[in-house]
């Protein structure tokens, strides 16, 4: 009966709006697109297209410069921006911009992270628990220091939630981050349950992920992780940190997690989160407990792993610090000193790939940058933004490689060039023809000690007989770990290791060091690295052998009989001194 009448009461009302929609066509419609088309009447194309502009146009512009300024929730209104214009865009103002500040400031941003509802719960489970409980307490305040939830703002493990006290840690970052795992999870599930679209999108600006990427940085940060390694396969994401120049596994996420967490950090170095088949590199800036990191992105496609990323944490404390903290002792401090206060020369760094070249040379960038001489550089990448230096990048996508850019520096009037590796002939003879010609050179070459980068650059074309009077110095170097002070202890290494270093000998007159393994280093008996450096400075002899090409036994040869220790020497001097193991001297330099 009552579907019957309002049948019969809705049809004469739509038969009635239907007329007036065609009577006010009539009227106005009709007309108005006659006039337009005239062709002497232009005002209503124009406003068809402020029209177009303001509703399609401008929101969509808006958006996009939201989500390269790293707005996560953002990158989820995109489409309905896309489909509905300004209605889309005043969506997201009213349900996402409010929160912005709070939720979406960079992984960890400036601004505090939003502090949880306290609800009845909670204020029940932060009373001072009672002995018998058995749960754990804070012996200053008594309150429960056992519940994952009251780190959520701090993260320091290590410390009271409640009032800041030093405890023995009961809860881990890698319980934190399993935690938070498995909540994402089984919302993710509970969507695909519910058939909710946008699953991805949606965990991918949530709270829950934007916790996770904050306990992560914290987590590399805290644990003195240099670089990120995130795997995906088709068991999920494996994310490994390196901590002093070794790998290790941190904690892995499931599958249906990966792609989110891979598009999370894609948004903060602003590259296309859709492009999945391409490499692409990115850098942004974040803040880690006071501290503010640049980060380098890189990402790119495998053929059996899927999508792998790469993320490198640069702290600018790491550089501005003397030479004798790197590792350079005795003459080799003095030499290095004075090679880079010279007026011109060149300065040659050798080693393979993470023995710390860059860190060397931008700490002498940092000794001699008083803005008395003009600095400039050309790297590939740029790590370290140092005011005062001009930086060049190199981007072979545009023909601007280490070739282009040190010809176009030595057009400006430079004191001082860096040039971050010599890779071809063409380089390596304008680098050697600028330090011969008034100009201070520092760059580096991938060479094992200092006598076989003359080899090297002989094989790049370069007679040793052009750069012998300009050579000033050459360094190679290694990285080793060194022993951590909190677990230090005597050791006894193997006969075998003993007999691989030469000092088997020696065995009963040295006490030789290692660690056992502590909370401050994580268990693994290290804690930090320093650079053993080999140190060539060539005097007149050693130039007369450079200009008649001699082998670079010979060169190796003459260098220590003038008091020149190789690496391995260096290297055991060091296990002596108790600072780091033998195994570690057999690993860096056997």
């Amino acid at each position: 009966m009552l579907a019957t009448l309002a049948t019969a009461m809705a049809v004469p009302f739509l038969e009635a709006v239907l007329g007036m929609g065609k009577e006010y066509w009539k009227a106005y419609g009709q007309p108005l697109l006659d006039w337009a088309g005239e062709g002497d009447n232009p005002t209503i194309l124009i406003g068809l297209a402020a029209a177009v502009v303001v509703f399609w146009w401008l929101p969509r512009f808006l958006i996009k410069r939201q989500i390269t300024r790293g707005n996560l929730r953002a990158s989820i209104h995109q489409r309905r921006v896309k489909w509905l214009g300004l209605v889309g865009y005043l969506i997201y103002l009213a349900g996402g911009l409010s929160g912005r500040k709070k939720r979406d400031v960079n992984v960890l941003g400036t601004a505090e992270p939003p502090k949880p509802r306290k609800t009845k719960a909670r204020k029940t489970l932060s009373k001072k628990v009672s002995p018998k409980s058995g749960r754990k307490a804070c012996p200053e305040c008594k309150l429960a220091i056992d519940r994952l939830v009251d780190y959520a703002e701090t993260l320091e493990f290590g410390k009271c939630p409640h009032c800041g006290a030093v405890i023995e840690p009961c809860i881990t970052f890698e319980a934190y981050i399993s935690s938070l795992v498995g909540e994402m999870a089984e919302e993710v599930e509970r969507r695909k349950r519910k058939k909710k679209k946008r699953s991805e999108e949606d965990i991918t600006a949530s709270k829950g992920m934007n916790d996770l990427l904050r306990a992560m940085y914290a987590m590399a940060v805290r644990y003195r992780a240099t670089d990120i390694h995130i795997e995906r396969d088709a068991s999920g994401a494996k994310v490994h940190f390196r901590v002093d120049g070794m790998l290790s596994e941190a904690f892995r996420t499931p599958a249906l997690l990966a792609p989110a967490l891979l598009s999370s950090i894609k948004v903060q170095a602003n590259l296309d989160i859709t492009n999945h088949m391409t490499p692409q590199d990115g850098r942004y800036q974040m803040e880690v407990d006071g501290v503010e990191f640049d980060m380098r992105i890189s990402c790119a496609p495998t053929s059996s792993q899927g999508e792998i990323l790469f993320s490198r944490l640069l702290d600018k404390r790491t550089i501005q610090i003397k030479p004798h903290a790197l590792g350079f002792e005795g003459r080799n401090l003095e030499y290095f000193e004075a090679a880079i206060s010279k007026p011109h020369g060149l300065i040659l760094v050798t080693g393979p790939t993470g023995s710390g070249k860059s860190t060397t040379l931008y700490v002498a960038m940092t000794q001699i940058n008083t803005g008395e001489r003009n600095i400039v550089t050309i790297e590939d990448p740029v790590e370290y933004q140092l005011p005062g230096l001009k930086q060049m990048q190199v981007n072979p996508d545009k023909n601007f490689s280490f070739a282009t850019g040190l010809r176009s520096i030595l057009r400006q009037d430079p004191d001082v060039i860096l040039v971050g590796e010599i890779r071809d002939h063409e380089t390596a003879n304008m680098a050697i023809d600028a330090a011969a010609t008034g100009q201070l050179v520092f760059t580096t070459l991938h060479t094992m000690d200092t006598a076989t980068a003359v080899s090297r650059l002989s094989d790049l074309g370069v007679s040793s007989k052009r750069y012998a009077s300009a050579l000033e110095i050459i360094i190679a170097q290694r990285l080793i770990r060194l022993i951590c002070d909190g677990c230090k202890q005597q050791s006894a290494p193997t006969d075998e290791e003993l007999q691989r270093l030469s000092i088997l000998k020696y065995r009963s007159s040295i006490k030789f060091m290692a660690g056992i393994g502590c909370h401050a280093c994580n268990f693994s008996g290290y804690f930090g690295r320093r650079a053993i450096l080999e140190v060539l400075k060539p005097d007149e002899e050693m130039r007369g052998l450079l200009e008649s090409e001699t082998r670079a036994q010979v060169l190796r040869d003459h260098a220590r009989r003038k008091g020149m220790r190789l690496l391995r020497e260096e290297g055991i001097l060091k296990a002596i001194a108790g600072k780091t193991t033998i195994e570690e001297i057999i690993r860096t330099t056997c």
